[in-house]
Formats: structure tokens, sequence, C-alpha cells
């Protein structure tokens, strides 16, 4: 076993045959996670299940956004979700009654959430349902039901450790000739994988030992990684707006027009905000003179500023509902003013000076 980081994606397929597959180690990124929170061990493996399918769903993305799969149950195990982005980027947490045992807890039955998200263009959102926590049973549903692909998933976490196998029966294109039985035989050698196996071995022995009789192409793999930078003083600003539920902070560097910029997004699971109230954040005119005496803002004065503020900076900042609940801020900065000397301020922002707020 390599000294290097496991945490990786790899796809593969089967020449001759409309099946493809991905294989995925977490481990660096999967133990922050339980480093950042100390959930109890019941707790900690569906998180490394959640995160390993979630891992597998990522190399959906083929454009700049996020992939989130949320598990809603009732009981006292009611929130597991973990996201992911175009990057290969991971996170993940978990919303559970504290003050039960270990063997207390219990994964009823409830739903699997899958939102895609992008960062330009339509919002995505599927909804299966999940039984006693089976993430693979809803996902193999899900891709029955709602995309029409025959799928397989074998999901596996030792508490240390999370990894995954999915299989993909994709549509055959009209006239293409390919090997009937191969679905079914691939799908058998599959199903002989046991968890310490997939846990514990690399992609290529795995592969090997499972389909060395097939005809199999392997692709360059992926490297996936944990990203998460948190600011209490934003979090517990946020959270002054949830009654219940999580409030997730993300940063990360990207570039737009050959320009780096750094973005933010915090998302709630609030209250939603009205739309009309979003619009009047984001477009009305609001006199930097003036804004401070309103009463209109409806106690979002900190938005108002932020967007002031940003604004001054030449960055954007945008709302939007996460869903049924929640909400979701962010925010882009150019990157270049970390290390340039700043520009001098506008006859606008010249006004804030001095000015308590």
């Amino acid at each position: 076993m390599s000294n290097t980081s496991r945490d990786m994606l790899q796809r593969f397929s089967f020449d001759n045959t409309d099946i493809r597959g991905e294989i995925t180690h977490l481990q660096d990124s999967y133990r922050e996670v339980l480093r950042r929170h100390q959930y109890p061990p019941r707790i900690a493996v569906a998180v490394g299940e959640l995160m390993a399918a979630t891992a597998l769903l990522s190399a959906s993305l083929k454009f700049a956004g996020r992939l989130t799969l949320q598990m809603r149950l009732p009981g006292n195990v009611t929130l597991l979700q973990a996201e992911t982005n175009e990057k290969g980027q991971l996170r993940a947490i978990a919303r559970y009654d504290e003050s039960a045992g270990d063997s207390e807890l219990r994964f009823d039955d409830g739903q699997l959430v899958i939102t895609i998200e992008p960062e330009q263009g339509q919002r995505y959102q599927g909804i299966v349902s999940i039984n006693g926590g089976n993430i693979a049973q809803a996902l193999e549903e899900y891709f029955t039901q709602s995309e029409q692909l025959g799928s397989h998933f074998w999901l596996a976490c030792d508490g240390q450790t999370a990894a995954a196998l999915m299989l993909q029966k994709m549509p055959t294109p009209a006239g293409q000739v390919t090997d009937t039985d191969a679905w079914d035989r691939v799908s058998h050698l599959a199903s002989t994988i046991r968890n310490d196996e997939l846990l514990g071995l690399d992609a290529a022995t795995v592969l090997h030992r499972l389909f060395h009789e097939e005809q199999t192409r392997i692709y360059p793999a992926s490297e996936l990684s944990f990203f998460c930078t948190c600011s209490k003083p934003r979090i517990a600003n946020a959270l002054h707006q949830t009654d219940s539920g999580e409030v997730l902070l993300v940063v990360g560097l990207e570039k737009r027009d050959n320009t780096p910029q750094l973005r933010f997004a915090v998302q709630d699971t609030g209250e939603n905000m009205p739309e009309e109230a979003r619009d009047s954040l984001l477009n009305s005119d609001f006199k930097v003179t003036r804004f401070l005496d309103r009463s209109d803002t409806d106690g979002k004065l900190p938005l108002v500023i932020t967007r002031q503020l940003i604004g001054m900076m030449h960055g954007q900042i945008g709302i939007k509902a996460s869903g049924e609940q929640g909400n979701t801020v962010w925010f882009t900065l150019p990157a270049t003013h970390l290390d340039n000397p700043a520009e001098e301020a506008s006859a606008e922002g010249r006004s804030l000076v001095d000015r308590s707020i």
C-alpha cells in the first residue's frame, strides 16, 4: 500500500459493453471530518459511507458547481449531509441527538435528497426514499427510477477509511453491438467484493481481482480532498437566523476571465428569505449616507453593509433559496487585492470612514 494520499476517484469501463464504473477511497478527507466533529461510531460510519457515495457522484460534475447528498430522517438521527464540487473537494456534517448513546442512535426511514447546483444555470433536485439508512439501495432506486440507468453501489467504512464501488449500465447507442450478457456477469463479479478488500486494497488491485477476465479500460484517477474553511463569528451570526439545523461555510479560490478571485458561500437551513426581500437587498438603491437611517431593511442590515463593502472592492454578491428551507449567501472578491496595494477609495467608500456601523 502506498504512503501517498489514498483520497482518489478511479473511473473505468469495459470494452464492447455499455457499462462504466467508479471506485473511490477516502482517508485524509474522511479523517479530517471526524477530527472536527468527533461523531459516535454509528454516525461516523454513516458519514463515511455518505462521503464515499458523494465522491462517486462527483464525476458527474462537468461544470463549476456543487453536488450534495442529504439524508433527512425522523427520530434521533435527523440529518446527514455530504457535499462535493467539480474539484473533488469534500465535506460532511451530521445532526443527531447528542444525548443518546451510540447503541440508541437509529436511522429511521426517510428521504435521500440529491441536489446539483451549478454556479451558472438551473438547480436540480431529486428525492428518493431511504430505508434503514441504506444509502446504496436508495441510490440504486434513484438511478433506476429517475435516470433509467441500471446501477449497483457497494459502500464500506470502518471508522478510519471509507470506500465505494459503483457500476452503471449506460444507454446503448442505436446500431451498436454490445455484449448482452456483460451486465449480469460483471454485476455478479462485483458482488463478490468484501468490505475489507474494498477498504484495504488500492483501486488497481480491486479491479484486477474482480475483473481480470474482462477487457477493463482504466482512466486517469482524480484526486479528492477535504475542504471547509469555517469562521466562528460568521457561523454565530448565521445561527442567529437559524433556530435549528446547520450552517455551512465554504471559501474557495477560482479564476474568471483569467482573473483569480475568492468565492465565499454561507448556507443555512433556516427560514427561506422571501424573493422580494432578496431582490430588495441586492438591487435597491441604498445610498451610503442614508441607508443607516432606513427602517425597511427588515433586520438584514449586516447584509446591506456587506453588499456595499463588496461593491467597493469590485466584488459580486448573490442570495438564493436552498430548496424548500434555507438560504445561500455568496460573494466573490478579486484575489489580486490580497497582494496589491489598495486602490484609492471611491467617494462612496470614503463616506464610510470613521462611521460607526
